[in-house]
């Protein structure tokens, strides 16, 4: 084969008994996937989609004027481009309308440089060498699979999160505030654990949309504990940056409006940091699983 790597699979261990054993299992594949990171090529893709979030968070730090500040507009119904151009409401505004165009870019653009990541990932665990081009060009092959995964993905994910608020503010009414978003992120991190491994099988054993989402569900209903820590625990990372962004205004109004750009920043670095682990650690689990018992 002729490769300047060594296939380095962790020896298989079967995902079962309890919690700590699961957390232990969960570290091994979170530390191979940082040991793979000596071949600095596999964290190229994510840095450059961190990369084009900057600088769509700096476009839009410069854009106070029409038409640009109309355009931002656009996220936020209701609200007019003057607004949004205004001091410090364009400050105040940024993590709400940058979080909403996530959406698009998350289904059309963030799911490419995942996929890549994956299909490097995967090279370097089978001690191949794998370019970044052939890795791009791969992974567009397979993009109306990629998107058409992240969409019914992202689809499940907001449903969870919406559900718990409209159900208990029926039920105990507004001051339910709390247990709904402590609902949100449970359900939410059940959703996507279900979805996690639909986009390695599209990628790695090059599956269509339904197969790739069957092998999912199938993967995740099997190590139901281990996948759900394998999504939880890189969550908890964006956790602080995640609260800051609600009191946006507490911290402009006691701080200064300017400190919002660092936490921007802050929230972007933490969440290429928990997406690097979550898609190289569940491209090491679904390739362990599928040469050991399949994923079928």
């Amino acid at each position: 084969m002729g490769s300047e790597f060594e296939p380095i699979v962790p020896a298989y261990e079967k995902i079962e008994g309890g919690l700590l054993g699961n957390v232990r299992l969960v570290w091994k594949s979170f530390t191979t996937s940082l040991s793979l990171l000596e071949n600095a090529r596999l964290a190229f893709p994510l840095l450059m989609y961190f990369v084009i979030k900057l600088c769509i968070a700096l476009l839009y730090l410069v854009s106070v004027r029409e038409p640009l500040s109309s355009f931002w507009a656009i996220f936020l119904p209701g609200t007019s481009g003057e607004v949004v151009s205004h001091y410090p409401e364009h400050l105040l505004l940024m993590q709400v309308i940058l979080r909403r165009l996530d959406i698009f870019l998350e289904i059309f653009v963030h799911v490419l440089f995942q996929a890549v990541t994956i299909a490097l990932v995967a090279a370097a665990l089978a001690g191949e060498r794998k370019t970044l081009g052939s890795g791009f060009r791969l992974s567009a092959s397979r993009y109306p699979h990629l998107i058409g995964t992240v969409f019914l993905s992202s689809v499940s994910i907001q449903v969870c999160v919406l559900a718990p608020d409209l159900l208990l503010r029926h039920l105990l009414g507004p001051g339910s505030g709390e247990i709904a978003t402590a609902g949100a992120i449970i359900l939410g991190l059940f959703a996507q654990a279900f979805f996690l491994y639909s986009i390695p099988a599209i990628i790695v054993t090059r599956d269509g949309l339904f197969r790739a989402i069957r092998k999912s569900f199938s993967l995740t209903g099997r190590t139901l504990l281990y996948t759900y820590l394998l999504v939880g625990i890189p969550f908890i990372l964006t956790v602080p940056t995640l609260l800051l962004s609600f009191k946006t205004r507490l911290i402009a109004f006691r701080l200064s409006p300017e400190v919002l750009i660092y936490v921007l920043l802050a929230s972007e670095l933490m969440q290429l940091i928990a997406t690097y682990l979550i898609v190289s650690a569940s491209t090491v689990t679904y390739i362990r699983r599928s040469e050991t018992e399949g994923t079928e």
